[in-house]
């Protein structure tokens, strides 16, 4: 018996030294033409085989917020980070990120729709602006940038419809006013109304059910950081997660709520009469071609993605900058005297007296910094081979622009740290350098809604300040600036006190 024991502990040993110099075997092999094909492209943390780079998020406390400004530190201005197979390419510079998206735009402007979640989206909810490439993207962007510029809201100009929903806040804020509230809700019915005074022509009552519904359901699609789940790049990750289901099924029942929107105003549409983004469409849908890109569910989609653009990523940022505020009296009380010096107690405030309200719109412009929404911007994919930095960035790789890392960074942004709104002030007292923040990114693919977004941000703002201070929810405890990062990054729940001056 003590023979065969040790025979088949022989035969055993035997076997499992060659299933191991096999494994060794294929792992040299693998790191041989993983290195050889990584040989000139950025640096970056040895990638793993079949999983890359994807467990260096799985130790406790890691995130994508706090991991990639550590491989910026350690790598530099431009760096590879694996996503199993795939590369994706950071890059942490300004510069940069304007010669990859505007100089080769013609190569770095289309969504990689090989992404797991980008084809399943495609198929129950549509790609809209956001996520389309080729003509479809081209179409629906130009329509989008005409209705903007063109048509107003409705025709009417876009301060008149902002300065409607300002009213409409400070009336809300005067009834609750001296007493903690939570202003997100508030500020998306706002910022949610002036894009649906462009898209539709009309604006929702904030009390109106279904209008807080398309609320819920917009901000419930932006909580899960969809574009870099695992899932898009290790397939067998799909089999027993299930992380997408909740994004895409927000997509699917908001883009249901868009189509009786759509129904109702496709009864009264009048193609002599041209009211509104949805006139547009349903006019282009009609008369040519190109209307083959208008069909019901690709334009509800590209709905949804202005509704998403222009009221969650507003009011977010809104948020940011009264709790930067509460946290900050000295800089509020500044903004506050600039007002009213310049606009008293009565005056409504336009965009054109930003070139007035300097100090004012600098505390814009620095939150804007400290804060982006899409910290990362939105992923690129490289057509071709191309050079940048010295690195080959090869063709199949996907782009992202590292905004919070080019916003912070010390090279241009002094004490990148601090919040200082004086750091926009040039020799002359002018605000200079705004192109120095590129939260809105840069290229073809830079947001349409960027002039919509920089005139709510400033006239809310401002229109708030003129009549309330900003203090923290609770006396002594100052807010909690930690972003969550979703679909975009997000400001943490709480209250605030609103106080009449």
């Amino acid at each position: 018996m003590g023979v065969e024991k040790i025979a088949m502990l022989d035969i055993f040993l035997q076997n499992s030294t060659t299933i191991l110099v096999f494994i060794a075997t294929v792992l040299l092999g693998w790191y041989i033409v993983t290195l050889s094909r990584m040989r000139n492209m950025p640096p970056g943390p040895l990638p793993l085989p079949v999983v890359g780079n994807f467990l260096m998020l799985a130790q406790p406390g890691v995130t994508l917020l706090t991991l990639f400004p550590a491989l910026t530190a350690k790598y530099g201005k431009i760096f590879t980070f694996q996503a199993g197979n795939k590369p994706v390419i950071l890059i942490n510079d300004a510069k940069l990120v304007k010669e990859a998206f505007v100089k080769r735009g013609d190569i770095t402007s289309n969504r990689p729709q090989h992404y797991y979640v980008i084809k399943k989206i495609a198929d129950k909810a549509g790609l809209g602006i956001t996520l389309s490439n080729g003509q479809p993207w081209k179409e629906l962007r130009r329509v989008s940038v005409t209705a903007m510029r063109d048509l107003g809201a409705g025709r009417r100009s876009m301060e008149e419809s902002i300065q409607e929903e300002i009213t409409e806040v400070l009336k809300v804020i005067e009834q609750v006013k001296d007493s903690s509230m939570d202003l997100k809700p508030l500020l998306m019915k706002a910022t949610s109304n002036v894009i649906s005074h462009m898209v539709f022509g009309s604006r929702f009552d904030f009390d109106d059910s279904k209008f807080e519904l398309l609320l819920h359901r917009l901000s419930q699609a932006t909580s899960v950081n969809a574009l870099f789940l695992p899932a898009n790049f290790l397939p067998l990750v799909r089999y027993f997660s299930r992380d997408e289901d909740h994004f895409i099924r927000s997509l699917e029942t908001t883009s249901e709520h868009i189509k009786a929107l759509l129904d109702d105003h496709e009864e009264s549409f009048d193609e002599h009469n041209i009211r509104d983004f949805v006139d547009l469409a349903l006019q282009m849908k009609k008369s040519d071609l190109s209307g083959r890109h208008f069909q019901d569910l690709n334009l509800r989609r590209a709905i949804v993605d202005m509704f998403n653009a222009g009221s969650e990523t507003t009011a977010t940022t809104l948020q940011w900058l009264l709790f930067y505020m509460a946290n900050n009296p000295d800089i509020q009380a500044r903004c506050q005297r600039e007002i009213d010096d310049v606009l008293g107690d009565g005056q409504r405030v336009t965009y054109s007296d930003r070139s007035r309200l300097k100090y004012t719109e600098a505390t814009v412009l620095e939150v804007l910094r400290v804060r982006p929404v899409a910290p990362f911007g939105f992923p690129r994919y490289v057509e071709e081979d191309f050079e940048l930095h010295g690195y080959t960035i090869p063709k199949g790789a996907v782009c992202f622009a590292n905004i919070l890392a080019i916003n912070n960074d010390p090279d241009v942004f002094a004490q990148p740290d601090r919040f200082d709104p004086t750091r926009w002030f040039g020799e002359n007292g002018e605000v200079t350098g705004r192109d120095r923040v590129i939260s809105f990114s840069v290229g073809p693919r830079s947001c349409v809604g960027e002039l919509v977004a920089k005139m709510e941000l400033f006239m809310f703002f401002t229109s708030i300040l003129q009549v309330y201070t900003v203090l923290p929810g609770t006396q002594g405890k100052p807010v909690d600036l930690t972003p969550l990062l979703g679909f975009i990054s997000k400001t943490r729940s709480q209250k605030l006190v609103i106080k009449k001056r």
